[in-house]
């Protein structure tokens, strides 16, 4: 019941304030930007966090500029994990976007929040398989 009023808030902000629509799209609710129809996350990325969400057995939601489409290249990647535990998280944390890279050495780009969302907020919901 709760994921569902996540969802419904969700599309109710974004209908309201960006005329932007959804779609299903890898077992996720991704939010499609108004601006030129372009996908807030690849299909890499949203495979990327639907992986770890279903290792974990947790929905997880990305909140922040990511969510908002206001994301650059350089942008950090915010996460909402509600009741995330630190052995959920070692299981997860090299594996989502934003994790260090071992090619070109850069450091981790994520903040992670143990909830809940703010509704009031952009925020995508990616649920487990």
């Amino acid at each position: 019941m709760k994921k569902w009023l996540y969802l419904i808030s969700l599309m109710l902000f974004f209908v309201a304030n960006t005329n932007a629509a959804s779609s299903d799209f890898f077992g996720a609710r991704e939010v499609v930007a108004a601006k030129g129809g372009k996908s807030l996350l690849s299909a890499g990325e949203l495979a990327r966090i639907e992986n770890a969400a279903t290792r974990i057995g947790k929905p997880i939601n990305v909140v922040g500029s990511r969510a908002s489409g206001t994301a650059k290249a350089t942008s950090d990647w915010d996460y909402v994990i509600e009741g995330l535990t630190n052995k959920q998280w070692k299981q997860i944390k090299n594996s989502l976007p934003g994790a260090p890279s071992r090619i070109d050495n850069l450091p981790r780009m994520i903040d992670i929040f143990k909830g809940p969302v703010d509704p009031t907020k952009p925020f995508i919901t990616i649920f487990p398989k």
